[in-house]
């Protein structure tokens, strides 16, 4: 059997994360995206497979600065077979890692932690499920940052921030420093997105740092995209409106004890499911006894009037 071959293009464009990510959940090649770098100066370096990919930015006028084609070769073993032995059905190749997106499937129908890294709308939640695979690439994202935010402590901000999709480390409300992108600056008050929390808050620019560009790798091989399902946006439209994605956003960005029972995956490789938000209170002052209540995303939507049931 021949080896495989797979080409592999980096280009270079004009967009955020958000928007980056929003295009290929739209055009159906999410499984095609490999790697987003945000450069800063308002760029973006994507990695992703096949040339469809390509064509349809073009198509959707993206303004690409620069393409660079690599071609990846994978070898592909087949065991040796005893003459006298009956030959085993031939196994399908196996892929490398890297071009797996695949979650899990013993995972399937069953609750599992999250944690929301951006959302689009109810049928875009992009998260990260908290498999000690995750947990372990972030907390080693968490350590390099204080560890750079501590070294910057003295420091002064950027003499330039912009607004745009460049990245910057920054010490939040909880005195610990995160990788954020700056979207709105108002006098010294900057509004911040942090990427591995996915919330947004503002914060004084005296508490920004310069971020070195090697840590500015969004790292996708732990983040899933999330559709819920069996609901559809009220008043007969298609599409999700602004206050419906509003008060979701910060309803799911409002809390970190989240869980997600994904029960399918669809050809755009989105996986479909529900999203449930834990809220604990103390049930009886007296024994401090602990009450654990599970509130449906889907049905949270229904009740604010900004979604329907759907079959």
């Amino acid at each position: 059997m021949p080896d495989q071959v797979e080409d592999i293009f980096t280009v270079k464009v004009n967009k955020s994360l958000i928007e980056i990510e929003q295009f290929f959940i739209n055009s159906g090649l999410r499984s095609n995206l490999r790697r987003i770098r945000l450069l800063g100066d308002g760029q973006s370096e994507v990695t992703f497979s096949k040339r469809q990919v390509l064509t349809e930015m073009k198509n959707r006028s993206f303004e690409i600065h620069s393409v660079t084609l690599k071609k990846k070769v994978y070898k592909i073993e087949i065991p040796e077979v005893a003459e006298k032995v009956d030959p085993k059905p031939e196994e399908s190749p196996k892929l490398p890692p890297e071009k797996l997106f695949e979650f899990p499937r013993p995972y399937l129908n069953k609750e599992l932690p999250i944690r929301v890294t951006a959302v689009i709308d109810p049928y875009n939640i992009l998260a990260y499920v908290k498999t000690k695979e995750s947990e372990a690439f972030m907390d080693q994202l968490d350590k390099t940052c204080q560890m750079i935010g501590f070294r910057q402590r003295s420091c002064r901000p950027p003499a330039t921030i912009n607004e745009s999709n460049d990245v910057y480390l920054a010490r939040l409300e909880d005195e610990r420093w995160y990788r954020v992108q700056v979207t709105k600056i108002t006098d010294e008050i900057a509004q911040v997105y942090c990427l591995d929390k996915g919330t947004s808050q503002d914060v004084s620019i005296r508490m920004i740092r310069e971020l070195p560009v090697k840590y500015k790798d969004v790292n996708l091989t732990h983040i899933i995209c999330i559709k819920l399902g069996n609901i559809k946006p009220a008043g007969g439209t298609s599409s999700w409106t602004k206050c419906a994605k509003d008060k979701f956003t910060q309803k799911v960005t409002k809390f970190a004890d989240l869980r997600a029972k994904l029960t399918s995956k669809d050809e755009h490789g989105v996986y479909l499911g529900k999203v449930f938000i834990r809220l604990s209170y103390i049930e009886d002052p007296l024994t401090c006894d602990e009450k654990i209540i599970k509130q449906d995303a889907a049905q949270y939507l229904i009740k604010k009037g900004v979604a329907l049931m759907s079959s």
